[in-house]
């Protein structure tokens, strides 16, 4: 099965996926306290708010082998003649990670921004991965009032945040050579191999069912219509992921 990271240890893979979840979970943490922040930490529409993350890591390796030889006997001025042959094989392996993690808004104020501790880096561990901007973007429609996201009631607003990273890899070995009669991998690829990284975060904003009252109160959950949103977004990027490796094959 494919590793997680490109080369490296065991450890090296651990320290990544830490990584990612650390500058996904930053990523979150930092955007909620800029809004905040713009509005004096007064009271906005997300309070009783909730943040669901579905964090999806897939890796496709494949490798085939299409040796290859022409065979010509010596030349006849009556007959002229050749032999032909090959074989190929090729294999994939595809494995996905995902990760499911939800917070309540205020469990995020309580949490310090990350700021500038955060390292940066490829693909999800970039610095920045536009989820203020979005925030800010739907304050503009709240105030424009082309969306009521204080509105009590069902079904109500939500607010949803993809990133998409997809990379590929590939490269290909052909040795050719010659013997008296037969030509080995005269054309053609004799070995090939490619790897794909495609890497989804799906962060969905929404109000919070906030569960039984006194001794029977649980921890805020998502709403229905949050948690439709968000399962909505998992199936797309399940089918999404379908089509794509069929189109590869």
């Amino acid at each position: 099965m494919p590793e997680i990271q490109d080369i490296g240890t065991k450890e090296d893979q651990v320290g990544m996926v830490q990584s990612i979840v650390r500058n996904v979970t930053c990523e979150v943490r930092d955007a909620i306290h800029a809004y905040y922040g713009r509005h004096n930490y007064e009271p906005t529409f997300m309070d009783d708010w909730g943040v669901q993350i579905l964090l999806d890591l897939t890796i496709t390796e494949k490798s085939g082998a299409s040796p290859s030889a022409i065979w010509a006997p010596p030349p006849s001025p009556a007959v002229l003649f050749t032999l032909a042959g090959g074989l190929s094989a090729s294999s994939e392996a595809l494995r996905t990670d995902k990760l499911h993690s939800f917070y309540t808004v205020k469990e995020i104020l309580a949490m310090n921004p990350c700021g500038t501790s955060r390292d940066g880096g490829f693909m999800l561990m970039e610095r920045d991965l536009k989820l203020t901007d979005w925030l800010f973007d739907a304050a503009a429609v709240q105030y424009t009032r082309q969306a009521d996201f204080n509105r009590s009631g069902l079904p109500p607003d939500v607010l949803f945040h993809e990133v998409k990273f997809n990379v590929e890899t590939t490269g290909n070995l052909t040795p050719a050579f010659k013997l008296s009669l037969v030509n080995v991998n005269d054309s053609g690829v004799f070995f090939s191999t490619s790897r794909n990284r495609s890497h989804d975060l799906q962060i969905t904003l929404g109000p919070t069912d906030q569960g039984g009252k006194g001794k029977s109160k649980s921890k805020p959950r998502p709403s229905i219509a949050a948690a439709d949103v968000a399962l909505a977004g998992a199936i797309g990027r399940a089918v999404g992921e379908s089509v794509r490796s069929a189109l590869r094959n």
